[in-house]
């Protein structure tokens, strides 16, 4: 699920975007508080920050403009492992958060009509990259309440890539 609110001039667009996903990990294991977790579990990503898109002028086919897109992204992703081991204390009621900072870059064709009102359609293909720099165990026991248990600045390397093929409207 993708966001993108902005304004548009003739040939630039500049936007604030989100990218929220929801997937699976197998055969991960992290450092959480010096204790080893290995196994799967489910993954929540939400991504944010401001995109520039120049839109090229070049049609790939008839009235579909072909644009390019960049800008920096802060993400907050979740890991709530399932089936796991661990040589400590960690249980199936916590869940990993990481903080991340990076980059996002988009190609892109969206219809090209003269007038907005007409609901341009686009389609897209993202790439982006993340460093993380935070970590947090979270108790997830309770859905409504949140209890941070421990948040400390990332111990180990952590990166991660995402591609999106990803299509939209533009509303309004």
């Amino acid at each position: 699920f993708n966001t993108h609110f902005g304004y548009k001039w003739s040939d630039w667009e500049i936007l604030a975007s989100s990218y929220i996903h929801y997937g699976k990990i197998e055969k991960i294991s992290l450092l959480v508080n010096d204790e080893v977790v290995t196994g799967s579990g489910s993954l929540r990503h939400l991504n944010i920050g401001p995109l520039v898109r120049y839109h090229t002028g070049y049609e790939l086919f008839k009235t579909w403009q072909v644009y390019l897109g960049a800008g920096p992204t802060w993400s907050l992703q979740t890991i709530k492992m399932k089936n796991f081991i661990t040589n400590g204390n960690f249980n199936g009621n916590q869940k990993l958060t990481y903080e991340s900072f990076g980059y996002t870059l988009s190609i892109g064709i969206e219809e090209n009509l003269k007038y907005k009102n007409l609901h341009p359609v686009y389609f897209e293909f993202v790439y982006g990259q993340q460093e993380s720099y935070k970590v947090s165990v979270v108790e997830s026991a309770k859905i409504t309440e949140t209890n941070i248990l421990s948040t400390r600045d990332t111990e180990q390397e952590i990166n991660s890539k995402f591609f999106y093929l990803s299509m939209g409207i533009s509303i309004f």
